[in-house]
C-alpha cells in the first residue's frame, strides 16, 4: 500500500495512491469532496477496513469551502508540516544544525554532509569497494587519504583550516570533524551570528580542499597555501556581504 497523501478537498480521488479498492468505485477526475460529510469521512462500505481506517485516521479541519487535511495533531496547513511527518521516522543526528545551520551556503554545506555520511570518494573509501586507486594523500604523499587525514591530520589542509579557525589549534591532539563541530556549537565564547561565520569558513575550507585536492589529482594543477587561504577568504567574503546580519 502507497503513502496517503492528501492536499484538498479539490484533489482528484485517482491522485491517492495505494488504495485501489477505493479508487475503482469512482469516475476518473472525481474530487474528494464526495468522500467527505461535514467534518468527517464517509467512506463507501464496499472499501476493505484497511482503506477505511487510514482514511478516518486523518481529521478534517477548516471551515471554508476548501477545506484541508490537517498533518499530524495540528491545523496548520503548510508544506513544512508534510515534510516533518514524512520524515518523523529518521532519527535526528547531532550535526545537522552544524551543516545546515541558519545562514548556509547550500554548495558549502553538501560537501559537510558527505562528509558525515562518508559519501567522499576518498581512497580509503574506493579501496573499500575494492577499486584499486593510489592510496596516498595528494597534499602529504605520505599517509592513506581519508576523511580524517585529508581535512585535519595532512599538514597541508590543518594549515589552512587552523587559519581559518585559530581555536581549533588548542585540541591537545588534531581533532576530527565531530570534534570541530561539537566545539564550534558548544563555543562559550561564540554568539549565534559567530557561529554561523565559524561554520561558513569551515565548510568552505572543507569545500575548497577537496576541490584542490580533485584538481591535483585528475587535472595536474596545484594552488600554494597562501593562495587557498586567499581564495577560502574571498569566497567567505563574498557570502558574509549577502548577509543581511548575522
Amino acid at each position: 500500500m502507497g503513502t496517503l497523501i492528501i492536499r484538498t478537498r479539490q484533489m482528484i480521488i485517482q491522485e491517492v495512491h495505494g488504495f485501489s479498492s477505493l479508487i475503482s468505485l469512482f469516475p476518473e477526475n472525481t474530487t474528494l469532496n464526495v468522500l467527505m460529510a461535514g467534518d468527517h469521512w464517509n467512506i463507501p462500505t464496499t472499501c476493505n477496513s484497511t482503506t477505511q481506517n487510514a482514511f478516518n485516521s486523518i481529521p478534517i479541519s477548516g471551515d471554508g469551502r476548501d477545506k484541508c487535511i490537517a498533518w499530524g495533531s495540528d491545523n496548520i496547513h503548510k508544506f513544512g508540516s508534510f515534510i516533518e511527518e514524512f520524515y518523523s521516522f529518521q532519527e535526528d543526528v547531532m550535526w545537522s544544525k552544524v551543516v545546515w545551520h541558519k545562514h548556509h551556503a547550500l554548495r558549502f554545506s553538501i560537501y559537510a554532509w558527505l562528509c558525515f555520511v562518508g559519501g567522499l570518494k576518498t581512497s580509503d573509501a574506493l579501496r573499500k569497494r575494492n577499486i584499486e586507486v593510489d592510496p596516498k594523500c595528494v597534499f602529504c604523499h605520505c599517509h592513506e587519504e581519508s576523511v580524517s587525514h585529508l581535512f585535519f591530520e595532512c599538514d597541508y589542509t590543518f594549515s589552512i583550516i587552523s587559519k581559518m579557525l585559530p581555536a581549533i589549534t588548542s585540541f591537545l591532539l588534531r581533532p576530527n570533524l565531530h570534534q570541530i563541530s561539537d566545539f564550534l556549537s558548544n563555543s562559550v565564547l561564540l554568539n549565534y551570528g559567530s557561529l554561523s561565520v565559524n561554520l561558513l569558513m569551515l565548510w568552505a575550507a572543507v569545500y575548497s580542499i577537496w576541490h584542490e585536492r580533485n584538481e591535483r589529482k585528475f587535472a595536474n594543477r596545484t594552488r600554494s597555501i597562501s593562495n587557498l587561504k586567499l581564495l577560502i577568504s574571498k569566497v567567505v567574503d563574498i557570502k558574509l556581504r549577502r548577509w543581511k546580519k548575522f
